[in-house]
């Protein structure tokens, strides 16, 4: 954009070289409520993505995660998602795409292409919701064995399972975090308010985290006297 209300968009006066960076987030939930910039700056984002996998070449494994953020991909550019996975490929990378509703993948104009290239099918548990079994059934051709199997993934306040099927053979995990690990990626927003109040304190992550901690562990032990 030149002139108008988004010339301010992708204007760097400097060029910046992302190549040596060991993980890149971008946050676009804010351009995704915009219809008219949103796909220009995902598109951006994902062709910048596959240049930085070109340039590193096979001496650096890179994954690209897509999470939600892959509904930008309309019927025009279902050519790009080729491209995509198969300058991956040919680079030793991966491409993964995350959702939290199958139907938007089933309703997909790109759904053959995914389908096409799914090596590794990952399933959080689906207590509750079994009105999207039949949209997984039909997405990802799952068996009714798999579907007994996701039924039964168990869910822990300090664990969780999934099922992860790979080559059509599904296999049951159980993922334990930390309380580093669950602290850092906690989506509950009186926990993040309680580490930011800690971070302005402190004025370090690695602290307010610590601090945070100790702070769970003492209101358990106070629980439980």
């Amino acid at each position: 954009y030149v002139t108008g209300p988004y010339r301010f968009l992708l204007n760097s006066k400097e060029a910046i070289d992302y190549s040596d960076l060991p993980l890149i987030v971008f946050d676009i939930e804010t351009a995704a409520k915009n219809k008219t910039i949103f796909p220009v700056v995902a598109l951006i984002i994902m062709e910048m993505v596959m240049k930085k996998i070109e340039k590193l070449g096979k001496k650096t494994r890179v994954r690209f995660i897509i999470d939600e953020g892959w509904k930008v991909l309309k019927s025009d550019l279902e050519s790009f998602v080729e491209y995509m996975y198969k300058t991956c490929r040919k680079n030793e990378g991966g491409i993964t795409f995350a959702t939290q509703n199958p139907e938007d993948i089933e309703k997909s104009a790109i759904a053959a292409s995914l389908k096409l290239n799914m090596d590794t099918i990952v399933l959080l548990n689906f207590h509750g919701k079994e009105q999207f079994f039949p949209s997984l059934q039909r997405t990802f051709d799952l068996t009714e064995f798999q579907l007994d199997l996701l039924r039964d993934l168990k869910v822990r306040d300090d664990y969780r399972e999934f099922l992860m099927i790979m080559s059509g053979h599904p296999r049951i995990f159980r993922y334990k975090a930390s309380e580093k690990t669950n602290a850092v990626y906690t989506s509950k927003g009186i926990e993040k308010a309680q580490i930011r109040d800690l971070f302005k304190k402190y004025g370090k992550i690695g602290p307010a985290i610590n601090q945070y901690i100790e702070n769970q562990k003492l209101k358990q032990r106070e629980k439980i006297s």
